[in-house]
């Protein structure tokens, strides 16, 4: 399991104005394509969802193979025009989303997910 996460000089993940988009640069970007490009599958929560409107794709790095996408969403807000659900993706594994009403569990989450196989994980 691998954690990306990027952050400003003053320790945020966004500017005061909720912009999150390309605070990192491109090299840092090319690196988190390049664990994608590693993993089984993309796992984020419906919080990025709605705030970013992620892919959870393999960009901008040579893979043979696209990792799954994953969405933990307890509250089942996920929109159906959400990006990684409508963007058909070459070579894409079908997207897997866990969904549960009450408070998700992440060690149940990763059970789940190792019962399919997926042992290899980007956060």
């Amino acid at each position: 399991m691998w954690l990306k996460s990027a952050a400003s000089l003053d320790g945020q993940t966004a500017l005061q104005n909720g912009v999150s988009q390309w605070i990192t640069g491109a090299q840092a970007r090319a690196d988190g394509h390049h664990w994608r490009a590693r993993s089984c599958v993309v796992l984020t929560g419906s919080g990025t969802v709605l705030a970013d409107d992620p892919l959870l794709t393999v960009r901008d790095v040579s893979t043979p193979r696209q990792p799954r996408r994953a969405v933990i969403d307890s509250k089942l807000i996920v929109p159906e025009t959400a990006r990684f659900l409508r963007r058909p993706v070459q070579w894409c594994s079908p997207v897997t989303l866990i969904l549960k009403k009450q408070h998700v569990w992440w060690l149940e989450a990763f059970r789940w997910l190792s019962c399919r196989r997926i042992m290899d994980m980007l956060i």
